[in-house]
């Protein structure tokens, strides 16, 4: 009868434990994916930014602070027209890696308080303000959804080139489709 009483005992005790010991092994496999990935995106990040993007950014840079035309065009939003193929296709790439982190972080396929987005949000910054004015022309054309990522991703790390970017994005277009929804 004790036998049996023991035995109970260490089976009402047991289940507890297992269940404990399963959610800790999922909670502790969840967080190594979750690093992994942070080191992976990071890695990808900067094997780019030293490849070419930090050059092509520092170009369009100096494009826009030449002063003169180039400036004014690029302010007036005919950027396009003054970077090379190359510099347009790096700006490009950059945007549409960009865009892709923006749609995973949308779809929680990776979590949005990553450390390494925090870490690049300078270069992130530099990107975003660097091709506004083709981010512009791109969402007026073809609508927020060409970019929704990105503008995600430019919401959730704040990295509006100006106070009111993302809200004056689209102007009268985007004010008129929230007022019919």
């Amino acid at each position: 009868m004790a036998l049996d009483a023991v035995v109970a005992a260490v089976q009402i005790i047991s289940l507890p434990v297992a269940a404990l010991s399963i959610y800790l092994a999922h909670r502790s496999a969840k967080n190594a994916r979750e690093i992994e990935l942070e080191l992976h995106l990071a890695e990808n990040f900067r094997l780019r930014w030293e490849a070419s993007w930090r050059r092509i950014l520092s170009e369009i840079d100096s494009l826009s602070a030449s002063g003169g035309s180039a400036a004014s065009e690029t302010r007036k939003g005919s950027a396009e027209q003054h970077l090379s193929g190359e510099q347009k296709e790096e700006l490009f790439n950059m945007l549409n890696w960009l865009d892709w982190i923006g749609r995973l972080m949308q779809n929680r396929r990776i979590p949005g308080g990553m450390v390494t987005f925090s870490t690049l949000q300078p270069q992130l910054a530099r990107i975003v303000c660097s091709s506004q004015v083709i981010v512009e022309a791109h969402t007026r054309a073809k609508g927020r959804t060409f970019w929704s990522g990105l503008l995600f991703l430019v919401d959730e790390l704040n990295l509006e080139p100006h106070p009111g970017w993302l809200r004056n994005l689209d102007g009268p277009a985007r004010q008129l489709s929230s007022s019919t929804n």
